[in-house]
């Protein structure tokens, strides 16, 4: 006895295995397509936090130079009559919250500039109280401040050092899930 199965219904199971193969392809390409956009999200919001870190960096640096400034100033014309008139609030909260929020892998850079950063305060509060006509005290006070100065700058580059490798690695693990090539450096 032979079995034979009628065509309309091998086109029929045909079409449906092209149409289950095809459902599932597009339902695994729809899964990788979701997986790659929020990928792109939590580096572009990484990358936000990176240029934030940056400015409040910059803020920082700012603050810290017009702290300087002053302590010269004072040092120069021997009197602190006019002291803090320019300066601007160090944002050492916001840095803060930032790093150990979002970015932890920069704690280390952070630790190094809440070191230096103290000290710079420490020696223009210090030039700034002795503003004597001594010159050799000034001159002291001046060297001082100059290596403190030194030494928060080396650390603030450090931690922005930091932030721009952070900021060129995103950007390449980007570029390479879409194929793309990336930009001599």
């Amino acid at each position: 006895m032979l079995l034979t199965i009628d065509p309309t219904i091998i086109g029929a199971a045909s079409a449906l295995g092209g149409v289950l193969v095809g459902a599932l392809a597009e339902g695994i390409r729809a899964r990788l397509a979701f997986r790659r956009e929020k990928s792109w999200v939590i580096h572009d919001e990484r990358r936000a936090h990176l240029e934030e870190v940056y400015e409040v960096l910059e803020r920082l640096r700012e603050a810290y130079s017009l702290i300087y400034a002053d302590a010269l100033r004072t040092l120069a014309i021997g009197t602190s009559d006019k002291a803090g008139q320019f300066m601007k609030p160090v944002p050492w909260a916001r840095l803060r919250m930032l790093v150990f929020l979002y970015l932890p892998e920069l704690k280390a850079q952070l630790a190094d500039i809440e070191l230096t950063g103290p000290m710079l305060g420490s020696a223009a509060a210090d030039a700034m109280m002795e503003a004597s006509g001594n010159p050799a005290r000034k001159q002291q006070l001046v060297t001082t401040l100059d290596h403190a100065l030194s030494d928060l700058t080396k650390t603030v580059d450090a931690m922005r050092d930091q932030i721009v490798i952070h900021s060129r690695a995103i950007v390449a693990e980007k570029t390479k899930s879409v194929g793309g090539k990336l930009p001599k450096a």
